[in-house]
């Protein structure tokens, strides 16, 4: 048997001896009032209660509050052990939404594709913290690291390549955008960056970049939308409507192709590893909870948890027990106090 809350002895010892002093004192003074004031005949007749049963009354009430302090300090005893695997950790989600990622090689667009397939992985995903990184020309943090998804389940559907004016794909800005998304992260914690992307890359050696996401611990996995063999990007008009294809400078129509080689830099460089998907194989759901299984073989911990049985209830119900018997003893301080009061007033008097 041990106690759990063993920390609060010396506050619950200090207590028991101010109360028990207390009623020490208390039973000292009595018996010197009653040894001064009462000849011990007159005191057999006036006062009732034996000082055996004053006693016990004052011992009693002394034991039920020790044991109400044994209780406090939650005494158990140990049943078994068991060891539990624990392991934490923090996803950061950045979502290419670049006017190339309309591209409907992926049904209906690898954008759109992109999106639902999110919504899925929310509505299953375990309870993991979560951001979104918004990425074209320039990236934003769209919602911070959140156990509540509901925010970005409301925010998907209406988010568009209009969503950042500055067009383009720039992985530069979204990995150091990335890099702040963790800035609350535990030391403890791993750091996922899941990167939805067709690849098409417009920014700067990456390298400097990748070796700082490396040391801090974050750990890339990408995830590579479209065909190799490339489609044109459409054009929408306002309304939402098929307008045509983008073209270049000379007129032609841009084709965009899904480029693997960026992507497999970014995540073979911190420890991670990239998939590239199609209309059959983009599952979000299956491909997080492969990261998850292999993040655990790396860095899951077996934690000690120990099982105990409570027993604080049996000093509890002692202390009750105690306390009814002492509150059973017959109880006449106030008459005897009446008595002695009239008995020095009558003194007095007939001085």
């Amino acid at each position: 048997m041990y106690f759990l809350n063993i920390k609060y002895l010396s506050a619950f010892t200090t207590v028991f001896l101010v109360v028990t002093s207390s009623l020490a004192i208390y039973n000292f003074v009595i018996l010197k009032l009653l040894n001064k004031s009462i000849d011990k005949h007159l005191l057999k007749e006036i006062f009732p209660l034996s000082l055996f049963n004053f006693r016990t009354k004052l011992i009693l009430h002394g034991l039920a509050l020790l044991l109400v302090l044994v209780a406090l300090l939650r005494p158990v005893m140990p049943l078994q052990s068991t060891k539990v695997e624990t392991f934490k950790m923090d996803i950061a989600l950045a979502l290419d939404i670049s006017p190339s990622m309309l591209a409907t090689d992926i049904a209906p667009n690898r954008l759109q594709r992109a999106k639902q397939e999110t919504i899925s992985l929310l509505s299953h995903l375990p309870d993991y913290r979560m951001s979104l990184i918004l990425f074209s020309g320039q990236s934003i943090l769209q919602v911070p690291l959140t156990n509540d998804y509901s925010s970005i389940k409301w925010m998907l559907p209406s988010i568009t390549p209009e969503y950042i004016s500055n067009k383009g794909t720039n992985f530069t800005d979204m990995l150091q955008t990335s890099e702040s998304a963790f800035s609350s992260t535990p030391k403890d914690f791993k750091k996922i960056l899941i990167v939805i992307t067709d690849g098409e890359d417009h920014s700067a050696n990456l390298d400097p970049l990748l070796s700082d996401l490396k040391k801090q611990g974050i750990t890339v996995y990408t995830i590579g939308i479209g065909s190799a063999e490339g489609v044109p990007i459409p054009v929408y008009d306002e309304k939402g409507t098929f307008a045509e294809y983008k073209k270049d400078a000379n007129g032609n129509p841009v084709i965009t192709k899904m480029q693997g080689d960026i992507l497999n830099k970014m995540s073979s460089s911190t420890g991670g590893k990239s998939y590239f998907v199609n209309n059959s194989s983009f599952d979000l759901s299956q491909i997080i909870d492969n990261v998850v299984a292999s993040e655990k073989n790396k860095t899951s911990v077996k934690t000690k948890l120990a099982e105990f049985h409570d027993l604080f209830q049996y000093p509890l119900l002692l202390a009750l027990i105690f306390r009814l018997i002492a509150l059973h003893i017959p109880k006449k301080n106030k008459l005897f106090i009446m008595l002695i009061f009239l008995y020095k007033n009558n003194s007095s008097m007939a001085k």
